[in-house]
């Protein structure tokens, strides 16, 4: 709520919970295989994954906006994106003879996500109200980044100490 309330106004506090459920949606988002498909030119699970996502998204939408009305809309296409992750997942799995849990380091994602969570603790400070608003939230936008920098170079992420490697390089 205090995101909405300081990027926008109470005016959309409605539109918290709708939010809630699509952070879901991002997440799914992150992950991508469809360019793994391509480059093996497999393009026929996408055919698949569209046809299958249309009727659980038609099915969630039916079922979910009657009870959950614009919350439902919002479930209906998580589970859609979520469902269609789950099958393109697998085709590449499948595809390049891959097991589950190698094709996502949970690991590595979840050293990532701990960092970021911690970081984000920065972020829950109250933000002031008046001309000091905006600074103090750019400044605490920067001190987050340097918090989860930090963080992911002591769990020692190794995308982390690649990125930071090919910009010692750089400079």
């Amino acid at each position: 709520e205090s995101i909405v309330l300081l990027l926008f106004s109470a005016d959309y506090l409605n539109a918290v919970p709708v939010m809630e459920v699509f952070t879901i949606f991002l997440v799914r988002e992150c992950l991508d295989f469809g360019v793994l498909l391509r480059v093996a030119n497999r393009t026929m699970a996408f055919f698949h994954s569209s046809v299958l996502s249309l009727t659980i998204h038609g099915l969630g939408l039916l079922l979910l906006v009657p009870v959950l009305g614009i919350v439902g809309a919002a479930v209906a296409l998580v589970l859609m994106r979520v469902w269609s992750g789950f099958y393109l997942g697998s085709r590449v799995a499948k595809i390049y003879s891959v097991r589950a849990r190698d094709l996502l380091p949970l690991p590595q994602i979840g050293r990532v996500s701990l960092a970021a969570g911690l970081a984000a603790l920065v972020l829950v400070i109250p933000t002031p109200e008046g001309l000091w608003r905006w600074p103090f939230v750019l400044g605490s936008s920067a001190v987050f980044c340097g918090i989860f920098w930090g963080l992911v170079l002591l769990l020692r992420v190794p995308e982390a100490r690649d990125i930071l490697t090919t910009l010692r390089r750089l400079v």
